[in-house]
């Protein structure tokens, strides 16, 4: 009674399953792969149709599978697979295949329509593949469609698609067997041919042998047998001369090769060596620029975005996520002047990415403290500049609504530091990136403003 209630439970499920989607269209595929030393002629049908990712019985998702799947032709190593083989013939089912589908899915209802480029990747012959829409897909399907449309009152289609890293073990087993006999018959051609030339030394003996044995019968009989022989012992002796050469030059190539590989290892290693040295005098000269004051302080700032104004390239308000809390870490050089690197990560919750920045400044008005046996200045008013590579991208869905923002950020602040110890500034600089997401691309532009607040430790 229990695997009863258990297959009714289990029926009931599938239709269910069945029942929330939209009906099921087909479009066929025919083309060619190719494999190593080969190629393969393959047809087919993907199986496609609208259904819900939750959202009762909106079109909000859409299967896609692969069926039907037929091998039309197998090319290898020049050979056709039906001719080299007894057991093949055309066309060849495959039952076990994947593959990567790609194309474009279509929504139509009268004379609305909603169409996006779409990649599944590694769906199985058989079966059918998920993927859910994007939410800036499922709005553009509510404005087109309206908020009650449902995958039954949408048609699907598909008028473009295609499959890539197809794998198919049937392909597989028939390439092995085709290598099989391909290496089969060279080994006994080898065959034959060696016993070939076996059989003609053979003869060739004994005519030698009978030449011998007729020398003296007649003059003329002597000469011809005398050429006969003369002319087989010239053509083994040049075989002999073109092998010994055919050796001498292998070997030859073999040493110029050597030599080649010998000079490349030497112009490596002097490259290595040349590369060496400079890092030693860069470090050298780090060194003697401490020792000789050349490098006055460390220098530790944190940048903090306080507003932005950025707009599109139709001229849109827009919002850049490049909006970075950055840290630079600089050394002064001399009393006027220093340089700087940095990094940054964003202000966002569902974006991650981080920012890279150089940096140069220096003084401009310096006053010294009243009674500072240190020589320090009471206040300094400086100037810096900066420019920064960034990239964010999204988290909130990795299959679906990834966008990848990528930007250049470059501008100048004014700072004053007080006892060459504290130092706070304010900055301001222009903004250039690229927004890549599903709902197209976009070009940001705009300017910012930043505080900066920072502590110097001299040496």
């Amino acid at each position: 009674m229990n695997y009863k209630l258990l297959l009714g439970i289990l029926l009931f499920t599938v239709m269910a399953n069945a029942q929330n989607a939209g009906p099921t269209r087909q479009t066929s595929i025919s083309s060619s792969e190719t494999i190593i030393n080969g190629s393969y002629n393959y047809s087919c049908n993907v199986k496609f149709r609208f259904q819900s990712a939750g959202y009762s019985d909106k079109p909000t998702a859409m299967k896609v599978g692969i069926t039907d799947f037929y091998i039309d032709k197998i090319t290898y190593k020049g050979r056709d697979a039906a001719t080299l083989l007894n057991d093949i013939s055309y066309p060849i089912v495959v039952s076990q295949a994947q593959a990567d589908v790609s194309g474009t899915i279509i929504m139509r209802r009268g004379n609305a329509t909603w169409s996006s480029r779409f990649n599944i990747d590694d769906v199985r012959a058989g079966g059918l593949d998920n993927i859910d829409f994007s939410s800036s897909h499922r709005n553009e399907i509510f404005s087109i469609f309206g908020e009650d449309v449902t995958y039954n009152d949408v048609t699907p289609e598909m008028p473009a698609v295609s499959l890539s890293d197809i794998i198919a073990s049937k392909v597989r087993d028939i390439i092995n067997d085709m290598d099989r006999v391909i290496r089969e018959e060279a080994s006994q051609k080898k065959a034959a041919e060696e016993a070939q030339q076996v059989e003609e030394k053979e003869r060739l003996a004994r005519e030698e042998e009978e030449n011998r044995n007729n020398e003296g019968d007649s003059t003329d009989t002597e000469e011809v047998y005398t050429n006969d022989s003369d002319d087989t012992e010239k053509s083994q002796a040049e075989k002999a001369e073109e092998e010994r050469k055919r050796r001498e030059d292998d070997a030859t190539a073999i040493e110029e090769r050597l030599k080649a590989d010998r000079k490349r290892a030497a112009a490596l290693e002097r490259e290595r060596e040349i590369a060496a040295e400079k890092i030693t005098e860069s470090i050298s000269g780090i060194a003697e620029g401490f020792s000789e004051g050349v490098f006055t302080d460390l220098r530790l700032a944190a940048n903090f975005r306080l507003s932005e104004n950025i707009k599109d390239e139709d001229g849109n308000e827009e919002y850049s996520f490049i909006d970075m809390v950055s840290y630079d870490l600089g050394i002064g050089v001399g009393r006027s002047g220093f340089f700087s690197v940095g990094y940054g990560t964003p202000e966002s919750d569902y974006r991650e990415g981080s920012l890279f920045k150089v940096g140069l400044g220096f003084d401009v008005l310096s006053v010294l403290a009243t009674g500072n046996k240190a020589g320090r200045y009471f206040l300094t008013l400086g100037v810096e500049g900066e420019f920064a590579f960034a990239n964010t991208e999204s988290i909130e869905d990795e299959r679906s609504d990834v966008v990848i923002e990528d930007g250049i950020l470059y501008g100048g602040a004014v700072t004053l530091r007080l006892f060459e110890i504290f130092h706070v500034g304010i900055g301001y600089g222009f903004l250039n990136s690229d927004e890549n997401g599903p709902g197209g691309d976009k070009t940001f532009k705009g300017n910012y403003t930043n505080t900066i607040v920072g502590l110097n430790i001299p040496f």
